[in-house]
């Protein structure tokens, strides 16, 4: 959907409205809102660019916030190996220690 709001925002835009020799007539087509002029063109493409960047933002939004959902007590889990790997390292150099003693 959000393609075919700024696909048709676009075409309007295009149309070919050549106003070449007529300075009043390019002044109106350059600052009217009617429909198929220049600044309604432009609204017409902002509303559908504002509706597109919406749609983006609360995608992203959702992402990230699974994502914070998806590694919620991480940093705990991470402690603990963290613990347990050097509480074995040290049972394992201790041993190794303890062979040396005198």
């Amino acid at each position: 959907m959000q393609v075919s709001l700024l696909w048709y925002s676009w075409e309007s835009l295009r149309g070919d409205r050549s106003t070449e020799g007529n300075h009043a007539e390019s002044v109106r087509l350059c600052i009217s809102m009617a429909p198929g002029d220049s600044n309604w063109a432009f609204s017409q493409f902002d509303t559908a660019l504002g509706k597109t960047l919406g749609i983006n933002q609360r995608a992203f939004d959702g992402a990230v916030e699974q994502g914070f959902a998806d590694v919620k007590g991480v940093e705990v889990a991470a402690l603990l190996v963290a613990a347990l790997v050097i509480g074995l390292t040290f049972a394992g150099l201790h041993a190794r220690l303890r062979e040396y003693a005198v």
